[in-house]
């Protein structure tokens, strides 16, 4: 296996980020079609660094810097092309591609406001759909992390139980260590039984652990996802809720979809504020067992302090 240098992605021009991936895809695709994708980006990547350069305007996200923001779209567009090929070389899989309103990679250059923007429907749908040839369809949500500590947003996890509500397909959580070149797949089972948490590393947004990438990407080309059809999912309490909304939203009833999108807005503001008390409370008992004297009172700590 190529043994990468961890690098952060946002720290890398193109034609690092091209000789990185081509170390770790170029072997498992064929190394002229990961010449023809890599060509493709490199033309994006030039044409957006153009623009940029002629003060156009690119977007950007909240709490994010801009130029890592728009280096990361790139670069991620990028390698979810690159699994897809991965996929398509597995003998059980029928067909595997972008999913619904993230099927266009590209960016729409707006030269009468200079402005850049980016060539898809804001969604929280997954990203990769795939079909294998017994017709089992899987969503596929593909993450990355980095330094060995891997978590996926809470509200990351809820949105892919209501693709499973609108849809009614499986859905799959991919974790890629891009370092190590490893995978790790959970389907959305596995958080019934996790404990989420506030995430400083996130700005304390609410999380959940994953396990750590142990599986080699060649893998892929192998694998057979029937293992992960776990019609329990359709048991979950909240695939259950958004199934209900999706009714209110089909029969057009706007009274039901607004109380059933507030209820479910209102539990899960509830379910973070009870995790962030819990949080506290632990802080607050950790400095009490570490220093028990915390608890005396102000008057006492004044009377003690004048005597030394």
């Amino acid at each position: 296996m190529p043994n990468i240098k961890e690098k952060s992605l946002r720290d890398m021009d193109f034609e690092e980020v091209s000789i990185k991936y081509e170390n770790l895809f170029a072997e498992v695709i064929w190394k002229e079609l990961f010449k023809k994708i890599n060509e493709e980006y490199r033309n994006k990547y030039q044409i957006f660094i153009r623009y940029k350069n002629d003060a156009y305007n690119s977007p950007s996200s909240m709490n994010r810097n801009e130029s890592d923001y728009w280096r990361n779209v790139i670069y991620w567009w990028f390698v979810e092309d690159l699994i897809i090929k991965v996929l398509e070389k597995n003998s059980l899989i029928k067909s595997v591609h972008l999913f619904w309103k993230d099927k266009n990679h590209d960016f729409i250059y707006n030269h009468e406001i200079k402005k850049i923007l980016i060539d898809w429907e804001k969604s929280t749908d997954p990203d990769i759909e795939m079909t294998l040839k017994n017709w089992n369809k899987f969503l596929l949500e593909l993450k990355t992390w980095n330094k060995d500590v891997f978590t996926v947003k809470e509200w990351n996890v809820n949105s892919l139980f209501k693709s499973v509500a609108n849809y009614e397909q499986y859905c799959l959580i991919m974790m890629l260590d891009l370092a190590k070149w490893l995978y790790e797949i959970k389907d959305l089972t596995y958080f019934e039984t996790q404990k989420s948490f506030s995430n400083k590393r996130m700005e304390w947004q609410i999380c959940y652990n994953f396990p750590a990438p142990n599986t080699w990407i060649e893998t892929l080309t192998k694998i057979n996802f029937d293992s992960f059809a776990n019609m329990l999912v359709l048991e979950n309490i909240w695939v259950k809720k958004f199934k209900l909304l999706k009714i209110a939203i089909e029969k057009g009833n706007k009274i039901w979809k607004k109380i059933i999108e507030n209820k479910i807005k209102l539990e899960k503001l509830e379910e973070e504020m009870n995790i962030n008390i819990d949080d506290f409370k632990y802080k607050i008992k950790k400095i009490k067992v570490k220093i028990p004297e915390v608890e005396m009172s102000w008057e006492k700590i004044e009377n003690e302090v004048k005597k030394i």
